[in-house]
């Protein structure tokens, strides 16, 4: 398949994976963006003069702004620059034993995404011996929580055919820039993108004339979650556990944020959500196997939350229209990972997750 390569300049936030936000905004689907102190670190290291290929990892908490801070950098400094997004493992792997030409941007999204698969740990040798080179500029995002997953199993002597190992060793030696007063450009490194606004980032974002943005700041009050407000947060909260949802869908919700925590890699399958479901609803009432009511409670799971999120997310397979499965929302999924850290889950999950079987491949 000839990769989608065009100047990064001309690539769309929503093809790179940005989250939509709850409304509009001056910028078309984009609101008013306000520069914080790591987008100059990220300015900084994407200098186009130097040859070096680099990697950057942005790190930081789901719907942080990582996405939005990458794109707008990369489309500030290297907007001549070729960019290819491959949005998964086998598809990053494709590319990198075709070549990939110099000068160009190599776009990852979430670099769980490409760990957390069959042929992970390959695809990531192979990045790093692109990475020798000279040329290319990696740039990909990742949670603390998975940072600290990697590196640890970077100590643990996992070895190669571990792709959290080889993930670990690949990030392990990146500086965190934030702590250098001059950081080099030549060696890329890690720029963290803090959760919260300062009390001056809610200032200009008050005054920045884009009402989306306005709204935002006056939703997010002194906590200072504008982004994660932005990418709709709280509605993603409400539609989980809020009062007057639907038990069957709300169950289905958990048992996806349940199943991605415990370890399934990819889409989930609509049945496994629906099954695994029914042990999250004890005492609810309803006839839980009714076909429509699964049906419904899936819709329902599903649905769109102000035109631009979703608590469950649809996943297109890469041949053609149809579904491959669902992902839980980004928010959600760290959330839980907070949340029910210490929850095993009922026997219907364990049993839904048991019976799966290998999901077909994900168009991202």
């Amino acid at each position: 398949m000839v990769p989608d390569a065009r100047p990064a300049g001309r690539w769309e936030p929503a093809e790179l994976g940005v989250h939509p936000v709850t409304g509009g905004g001056l910028h078309g689907s984009m609101p008013a963006y306000i520069r914080r102190p790591h987008d100059e670190l990220l300015r900084m290291v994407l200098d186009p003069e130097v040859a070096d290929s680099r990697l950057i990892v942005v790190r930081g908490g789901a719907c942080a702004g990582k996405s939005r801070a990458a794109y707008e950098a990369v489309a500030d400094r290297l907007a001549d620059w070729l960019l290819e997004y491959p949005p998964t493992a086998a598809a990053l792997a494709a590319r990198l034993e075709a070549g990939i030409p110099a000068w160009t941007v190599l776009w990852l999204g979430e670099l769980c995404r490409y760990v957390d698969t069959d042929g992970g740990g390959a695809v990531l040798s192979g990045l790093a011996e692109l990475l020798d080179g000279e040329g290319h500029l990696v740039i990909t995002t990742l949670w603390p929580e998975h940072w600290q997953t990697y590196v640890t199993a970077a100590g643990a002597w996992r070895g190669s055919g571990d792709p959290a190992w080889v993930a670990g060793r690949l990030i392990a030696r990146l500086d965190e820039l934030a702590s250098f007063v001059e950081p080099s450009p030549a060696y890329g490194g890690v720029i963290d993108v803090p959760a919260r606004f300062t009390a001056g980032e809610l200032t200009a974002a008050a005054v920045s004339g884009d009402p989306v943005l306005v709204a935002a700041a006056a939703a997010a009050g002194p906590d200072g979650q504008v982004t994660q407000y932005l990418a709709g947060g709280p509605r993603l909260l409400h539609r989980y556990d809020g009062p007057g949802g639907d038990p069957y869908g709300q169950a289905i919700i958990t048992a996806a944020m349940d199943a991605a925590r415990l370890g399934h890699a990819g889409p989930l399958p609509a049945a496994l959500v629906q099954d695994a479901a029914v042990g999250y609803l004890a005492g609810a009432p309803g006839a839980v196997g009714a076909a429509s009511t699964r049906e419904r409670a899936l819709a329902w799971a599903s649905a769109e939350l102000g035109g631009a999120v979703r608590a469950l997310e649809p996943v297109a397979l890469a041949t053609d229209a149809d579904l491959a499965g669902y992902r839980i929302a980004e928010y959600l999924d760290q959330h839980g990972r907070r949340t029910r850290r210490d929850r095993l889950g009922p026997a219907s999950l364990w049993d839904a997750l048991t019976a799966a079987p290998p999901g077909p491949a994900p168009a991202i």
